[in-house]
C-alpha cells in the first residue's frame, strides 16, 4: 500500500467498508505497507500501522520498504509502524539472522516464520516470503546481521512442520513480485510454478498473495489446479479479492477491486459508505502533518518539474537535475574537500512538482524517505562501474527523438549534477554500454575526460552510498550531511526569489544533455564500410593506372575507415572510443569522394623527328691542287667538313631539342600531366 493515507481520496476507509460489505474471513498485506507519502513517513510508519491495526488486517508479508527507517524500527524497538500494529502477524518465512549476526541470536528467525488459522471452521497455514532483494533495494544497514534466503527452500522447510499437517489449504503471501529483472528463483511466479509441480508441494491446495513488483492481474493466475494467484498493482488502486471454493478448489476465482480511478473513488466503490471511524483518524493524522510542513519554500516557481515515475526511472528529466545540482552545490558548500559530481537515483524520486508556490509538504512529498547527505571517494573505475550499474536496464521498444531505445524502468538510474556528461548506447549489453564520461576538473573548472586511475569525491545519498539499490562498488569512510529533503527544500528557501535561480537550466522540454544516450552508428555500420573498403581495394589493384595525389586522397580515406571499424568493433570505455552517426557517415562520404575521384595518368605519345626542308647540296669533283700552291685552310677538327656543318648543327639542334622534349615529358609525367576520368 506503500503507506497511501489520502485525506481526499480516503481509499483506506473504503477498504475497511469493503471488507464488511462482503464478510471477508481474513485480510492480508503483500509488504511495503509502512512506507510511502510523507504524512505516513514522518512518525516512521507509526500512521499507517494505527490504520491498519483499526481496519484489521491479520497477518502480512515483510516488504524490502519496512527496512527504510531503521533496523531499530524493523525490530520493533524503535516507535513505528511495527510498535503501532502489534496485533498484524509480521511473517518472515525466509528471513532470518545470520550465522555472524549481532543483532540477533543467530540463525534464528526474525519474525514469526508462520502461523495457523481457523477460518470459519477451516484450518489453514499462513506463511510470509521477502524478497531476497531488500538487501539491495532498502538501506543495506536496516538489515546488517540478517539473511533473506531463497525462498522456494525456506517454504519447504517450514512445511514440514508439524503445525502445517492438517492444514486444509496453505496461503502463501510474498513480497517477491514478477519483475524480469528479478533473478528467477526469488519470483513469485517461480514458487507458484514449484507448488504445482513439485512433489514435496504438489499434493496441497494454495493460495498465493504476492506483491513488490505493482504489477495488477485483473483476474489473477491459475498455475494447475492447486494453486489461484493474485496480485493487485499497488498504492492501494485496486484490492484483491480471492473466494474459495471448498467442493472445487479449481473453481476458485481471483479478481481485482477498483477502489479508486486516477484520483477519485471508483462509481461502484462510491456506493459504499466509508467507514467513519478510519475516515476520522485520517483527518486527525492530516491535521498534525499539514501543521509541521504548510511553510512555503518558494511562492512563484515558474516551471514544472516532472517526476513521473515512468520517466525519473528510464531517463534524465529536469527535476532529476534540479535535486542533483541542489545536492551538488551542498557539497561545494559544506564539505572541506571539492565535489566533482552529485548523483540522485531514480527510485528516490516520488512526485512531480508543480508551477507556483510550494510548500514544505511537496518538498518532503517528492523525496520522502529522509536521506541523509554524504561525500565519499570514488575512483574512476568504480565510477564508470557505477553509471554502468545506473544503465543498466533493458532497452524498451520505445525510442527516443534520435532513434535510440530508451531504458525500461529501473530506480537505479542515476540523475547527475551539471559538472558531468555521460553518454551510453543502450543497444550493447549491460555493463559495456558506457562510452565516454567527461567530469569537471577542480582547477581548471572545464570538463575533461574521466581518468580511471584518479579518485573523485561523489555526493550522494547515504542510502546509495552503502550499497543500496545494487550501488556495491560504492561504500568506505564518508563525510556526513543533512538529509536531501532539507537541502532541496534549503535550494529554494535560500534564493528567495525564482530570478535568482537560472532557469534555463531546467526548462521544460528541454533535451537530455548529461546523461546521454548518444544517436550511435548503426549496428551493421563495421560491415557497410568493410564492404566499400572491399571495392576500394578492387580498384587498388590497378595502382599504376592512378595519379599519386588521388591514390594518397583514397589512402588516407581507407586507413581513417579503418580506424572507424576498430572502434566500432571494441566500442569499450577503456579505449576512450565512441562511434557516432556522424562518424559513421562522414567516413562513408569521404571514400566514396576518394574513389569517384580517382585520375588516370595521361599516357603522352612520342613525337616524330622533324624532316630538315633544306634541299642536299650536290657534291662537286675533288681537284688536286698544284705542287707548288699552297694547301686549302683545314677545316675544323670536327671530323666532318665545314660544307656539311650547317646539316649536322640543324640535326644537332633538332637531336638536342627532342632529348629536351622527352624529358619535359617525363617530367611533367612525374608531376601528373593529366587529364580527369
Amino acid at each position: 500500500m506503500h503507506g497511501q493515507i489520502d485525506p481526499g481520496v480516503k481509499e483506506l476507509a473504503y477498504l475497511k467498508a469493503y471488507k464488511e460489505h462482503v464478510s471477508a474471513d481474513a485480510l492480508f498485506d503483500a509488504g511495503d505497507a509502512s512506507q510511502g507519502l510523507p504524512v505516513n513517513n514522518v512518525t516512521k510508519g507509526r500512521a499507517m500501522g494505527e490504520l491498519m491495526e483499526a481496519i484489521g488486517f491479520n497477518a502480512m508479508a515483510v516488504g524490502n520498504h519496512e527496512f527504510d527507517f531503521s533496523l531499530d524500527s524493523v525490530l520493533g524497538k524503535e516507535d513505528g509502524f511495527f510498535t503501532a500494529s502489534p496485533s498484524i502477524k509480521k511473517l518472515g518465512t525466509n528471513v532470518y539472522y545470520s550465522p555472524d549476526s549481532k543483532t540477533g541470536v543467530p540463525n534464528d528467525p526474525v519474525f514469526e516464520t508462520s502461523i495457523t488459522m481457523d477460518l470459519d471452521g477451516v484450518k489453514v497455514s499462513v506463511y510470509g516470503l521477502s524478497t531476497p532483494e531488500t538487501k539491495v533495494k532498502a538501506d543495506p544497514r536496516h538489515s546488517e546481521g540478517i539473511d533473506f534466503r531463497d525462498p522456494i527452500p525456506a517454504l519447504k522447510e517450514e512445511m514440514k512442520k508439524d503445525m502445517h499437517k492438517d492444514s486444509e489449504y496453505h496461503i502463501v503471501i510474498g513480497h517477491l513480485g514478477t519483475d524480469l529483472e528479478t533473478k528467477e528463483a526469488w519470483r513469485m511466479t517461480t514458487v507458484a510454478e514449484a507448488l504445482q509441480k513439485d512433489p514435496d508441494f504438489n499434493q496441497e491446495k494454495y493460495i498465493v498473495i504476492d506483491g513488490h513488483s505493482h504489477t495488477a492481474y485483473l483476474e489473477g493466475l491459475r498455475f494447475g489446479d492447486n494453486v489461484i494467484y493474485g496480485q493487485t498493482g499497488g498504492t492501494l488502486g485496486s484490492l484483491g479479492e480471492i473466494r474459495i471454493n471448498l467442493k472445487e478448489f479449481e473453481k476458485s476465482t481471483s479478481k481485482n477491486v477498483m477502489i479508486r480511478d486516477g484520483y477519485e473513488i471508483d462509481a461502484e466503490m462510491a456506493i459504499l459508505t466509508p467507514d467513519q471511524i478510519i475516515s476520522d483518524k485520517i483527518d486527525v493524522i492530516y491535521a498534525e502533518y499539514d501543521d509541521l510542513t504548510q511553510e512555503v519554500v518558494i511562492s512563484d516557481n515558474p516551471i514544472e518539474f516532472e517526476g513521473d515515475r515512468s520517466l525519473v526511472r528510464t531517463r534524465e528529466t529536469n527535476l532529476g537535475n534540479i535535486i542533483a545540482d541542489s545536492i551538488y552545490n551542498y557539497g561545494l558548500d559544506t564539505f572541506e574537500e571539492f565535489s566533482h559530481v552529485a548523483v540522485m537515483n531514480g527510485g528516490g524520486i516520488r512526485a512531480s512538482l508543480p508551477k507556483g508556490k510550494l510548500t514544505l509538504k511537496e518538498i518532503i512529498t517528492v523525496m520522502p524517505y529522509g536521506n541523509r547527505i554524504v561525500q565519499i571517494d570514488v575512483t574512476g573505475a568504480q565510477l564508470l562501474a557505477m553509471y554502468e550499474h545506473a544503465l543498466k536496464a533493458p532497452a524498451s521498444e520505445e525510442l527516443d527523438d534520435n532513434g535510440v531505445p530508451l531504458l525500461t524502468s529501473d530506480p537505479a538510474i542515476l540523475h547527475s549534477s551539471d559538472s558531468i556528461r555521460v553518454k551510453f548506447d543502450p543497444r550493447l549489453e549491460a555493463g559495456s554500454r558506457v562510452q565516454d564520461i567527461q567530469i569537471i576538473d577542480e582547477e581548471t573548472n572545464t570538463l575533461v575526460p574521466l581518468d580511471l586511475n584518479k579518485t573523485y569525491k561523489v555526493v550522494t545519498l547515504e542510502f546509495l552510498a552503502v550499497g543500496g539499490d545494487g550501488f556495491t562498488m560504492l561504500g568506505g569512510p564518508r563525510n556526513e550531511g543533512i538529509t536531501d529533503s532539507d537541502i532541496f527544500a534549503d535550494t529554494f528557501r535560500s534564493h528567495g526569489k525564482s530570478e535568482d535561480i537560472d532557469w534555463t537550466l531546467y526548462g521544460e522540454g528541454l533535451e537530455p544533455y548529461r546523461i546521454v544516450p548518444t544517436k550511435f552508428a548503426p549496428l551493421d555500420a563495421a560491415s557497410q564500410l568493410i564492404t566499400i573498403v572491399d571495392e576500394a581495394t578492387t580498384v587498388l589493384d590497378n595502382r599504376d593506372k592512378y595519379t599519386e595525389e588521388s591514390l594518397a586522397v583514397l589512402d588516407l580515406a581507407i586507413a581513417n575507415v579503418n580506424d572507424i571499424i576498430s572502434k566500432f568493433k571494441t566500442r569499450t570505455y577503456a579505449s576512450l572510443t565512441n562511434v557516432t552517426e556522424d562518424d559513421f557517415q562522414v567516413a562513408l562520404t569521404e571514400l566514396r569522394t576518394a574513389i569517384d575521384g580517382l585520375e588516370e595518368v595521361v599516357e603522352i605519345e612520342e613525337p616524330k623527328v622533324p624532316v630538315d626542308p633544306t634541299p642536299p647540296v650536290e657534291e662537286k669533283p675533288t681537284v688536286k691542287p698544284p705542287v707548288n700552291e699552297k694547301p686549302a685552310v683545314k677545316p675544323p677538327a670536327t671530323g666532318i667538313k665545314s660544307d656539311f656543318t650547317p646539316i649536322i648543327i640543324g640535326v644537332s639542334v633538332a637531336v638536342i631539342a627532342l632529348a629536351a622534349y622527352v624529358l619535359l615529358g617525363k617530367k611533367g609525367k612525374e608531376k601528373g600531366a593529366v587529364t580527369k576520368v
